[in-house]
């Protein structure tokens, strides 16, 4: 991708809609990307989810990395800060291997798509895991890691919960 501003059409002709890139911005070839005017990704971010939906205004800030298996929608004018992971899949502890190079056989992976509701502030530096939903207006606190829903409206800070690893 080159130049100051790249437009991505998504085949929408009755809205022509578009996202703005600072470029360099790495999509995989696998992401569909639907985005109404306004929304922006910034730089040295890596988009390689299945979809990604970007209502108007809403941003994807520098360094931000979103893979997986799954979709992230994002509401109107929500805001992804600077050096997050935006994971829609992850493999999970709960089996022997956790590496993509082991069988799916002896892993868990878990998908799910995650929303950003409308207004909703996501600071530097957080984690936020497959499945999740981060309310109207609520805002993730810097070096968070978000495994359950945020409710609308609701400030959160980062917390450390630590559990044992069964073995095998």
């Amino acid at each position: 991708m080159s130049g100051n501003h790249t437009h991505y059409d998504t085949n929408d002709p009755e809205k022509k809609r578009h996202v703005k890139t600072y470029p360099p911005v790495v999509f995989s070839g696998r992401t569909k990307i639907f985005c109404d005017p306004a929304a922006f990704i910034g730089t040295f971010s890596f988009i390689s989810c299945m979809e990604l939906h970007m209502e108007y205004g809403s941003q994807i800030n520098r360094f931000v990395e979103v893979s997986g298996r799954g979709r992230l929608f994002m509401g109107e004018n929500s805001v992804i800060g600077s050096h997050c992971t935006i994971l829609t899949s992850s493999d999970t502890p709960e089996e022997e291997y956790m590496n993509d190079l082991s069988d799916e056989v002896v892993r868990k992976v878990v998908t799910g798509d995650i929303v950003i509701h409308k207004d909703a502030f996501i600071g530097s530096h957080c984690v936020i895991m497959p499945g999740v939903k981060i309310g109207r207006r609520a805002v993730v606190g810097a070096n968070s890691y978000v495994s359950k829903d945020v409710p609308d409206d609701v400030v959160t800070t980062p917390v450390q919960n630590m559990r044992t690893r069964p073995r095998q």
